[in-house]
């Protein structure tokens, strides 16, 4: 099984889980070339009640979800992820085929994403753009998440850089996906 991602956009469905901030320009632009249907939830829940929100409409999302989910988050996003896929009922959790979380470093955890230190119950892998400020803490946060991480472009490098980052990603978790449920996909 060779080239099944992003050259394939019905292999996964794509949640987008941005910060503020959004995503990384570069990784937008991917996507949005990619899975123009990806479904985008941004976390902007400082509060309880706002956090409650945003995991009904994750639910409802990966729910209606046509095909295994991939989300992608970034910033503060990447610990709203956490946080839901740590304690959301695990019927919408298994449906769940991986997170891509960038640049979670440089949004820090939120009070209000408090959740139980165990690690995620999908495959995970954390990006940082800048290794050398932030490869530490990345690296604790990927031990406590259970994920792998990698380095992502720098915010001067181009769309491709990206691409193929996200490429072997997915491709790894689709292909886990494919070996775990016994999914048929025709290339």
């Amino acid at each position: 099984m060779t080239s099944l991602a992003l050259h394939r956009s019905d292999a996964v469905s794509m949640i987008l889980l941005p910060d503020r901030r959004g995503l990384p320009p570069a990784l937008a632009e991917l996507i949005g070339v990619r899975f123009p249907d990806a479904r985008t939830l941004p976390f902007r829940g400082r509060s309880v009640p706002e956090r409650n929100r945003w995991a009904a409409q994750l639910d409802e999302a990966v729910n209606h979800a046509a095909r295994p989910v991939m989300l992608v988050a970034s910033g503060v996003g990447c610990f709203a992820a956490a946080w839901w896929g740590r304690l959301t009922p695990r019927y919408y959790v298994e449906r769940v085929a991986g997170a891509l979380m960038v640049d979670p470093v440089e949004g820090g955890p939120v009070a209000s994403l408090a959740s139980p230190r165990i690690p995620l119950p999908f495959a995970s892998m954390l990006v940082e753009g800048d290794a050398l400020t932030h490869a530490d803490s990345l690296r604790m946060l990927a031990d406590g998440w259970g994920a792998e991480t990698g380095i992502g472009p720098s915010a001067g490098t181009a769309t491709g850089a990206f691409s193929r980052l996200v490429e072997r990603w997915t491709r790894r978790v689709v292909e886990r996906e494919v070996g775990l449920h016994g999914l048929r996909t025709e290339l």
